[in-house]
Order: structure tokens, then C-alpha cells, then sequence
């Protein structure tokens, strides 16, 4: 009986899909929706967007007030795969300055997640990485403004993923 639950937990678990298709909306700098079904707004909270534009892309960081404090470069999860970057409105729930990833550690020991700014449970994560290629599904951080970004960024500080092209909203 015990291996027939094992054996049924491990078939829902590899081929149930971690992240449920969303697509997040941008009608303005600070107001969202995911799916066209529910609005947010992000006037008055500090919050980060993160414009995936198919894996390649930017991150602009607002202060509450809604001036822009920092921008950059990022990449995402190879796009139509497994390993995408899920789009959505989430918040950071950890913080680690010094971390090494567990599903694939670095070959050599060393970190390989620094300033990680996680998002999901599943792991998904900000964190400083090569801009050169796509991740398996977190959001490297241009290593020139990772830190800078993960010393302004505090738990709870909401973090929205798009592929609806932000930069053209800042442009307006």
C-alpha cells in the first residue's frame, strides 16, 4: 500500500505543471492585471517589474512614491519550456545575501545565487547570474546591480513578472 501512494505522489508531482498559466496585463507604470480578471495597483508600495520579454529582458525597480530607483538587464527561464519563468504578482519571502542553489548547486562548491531574492516555494528566485544565457526558470540579475538591488528590496516588497513589454508603458 505505501508503495503504491510513493508510486501515485510521484506520478502527480512530475506531470502536474508547477505554475498554472497566467499573463499579467500592464495598463500603466503601477497598475496590473493578471488573466484580464483581477486589477492591481501598486501605488504607494515599493515594487519591482520585471519585463521578461520572452527570456530577454529588463527589471525596473520602483520606490514607493513611484520614482524609479533602479534599472537593468535580466534573463529568464528558457521561453515555451519546462523551465519559463512563471508570470505573476508575488512578494519575497527570503532573502540571502549567500546561497547556492540546491537543485543545481555549482560544480565547482561555489555560490551560485548570490543576492537571491526568493518569490515562490517551488524556488524560484532573483538572484545575481549570467545575462549570457537563459536560467531554469528564476531571473538573473545583471551582476553589476544585484546587490544594489538586493539591499533595497525587503520581505514582502511585491515583485510582478510580464511578457506584456513594460518598457513600452514607461515610453508613453
Amino acid at each position: 500500500m505505501k508503495k503504491i501512494i510513493l508510486k501515485l505522489i510521484l506520478l502527480i508531482t512530475f506531470t502536474i505543471p508547477i505554475f498554472s498559466h497566467q499573463e499579467v496585463f500592464v495598463y500603466s507604470k503601477n497598475k496590473f492585471s493578471i488573466n484580464g480578471n483581477k486589477n492591481f495597483s501598486m501605488y504607494g508600495k515599493k515594487y519591482i517589474v520585471l519585463d521578461l520579454n520572452n527570456g530577454l529582458g529588463r527589471f525596473f525597480a520602483f520606490n514607493a512614491n513611484g520614482s524609479l530607483y533602479l534599472y537593468g538587464r535580466i534573463t529568464g527561464g528558457t521561453p515555451d519550456t519546462r523551465d519559463r519563468t512563471p508570470e505573476g504578482i508575488f512578494s519575497v519571502i527570503q532573502k540571502q545575501k549567500y546561497h547556492m542553489s540546491t537543485l543545481y548547486p555549482a560544480d565547482d562548491g561555489n555560490n551560485n545565487m548570490n543576492d537571491m531574492l526568493k518569490i515562490t516555494n517551488s524556488g524560484v528566485a532573483l538572484h545575481k547570474g549570467s545575462l549570457n544565457y537563459y536560467s531554469h526558470g528564476c531571473i538573473h540579475i545583471d551582476p553589476k546591480k544585484s546587490r544594489q538591488l538586493f539591499n533595497w528590496a525587503d520581505y514582502n516588497t511585491k515583485v510582478v513578472i510580464t511578457n506584456d513589454f513594460f518598457v513600452d508603458t514607461l515610453r508613453k
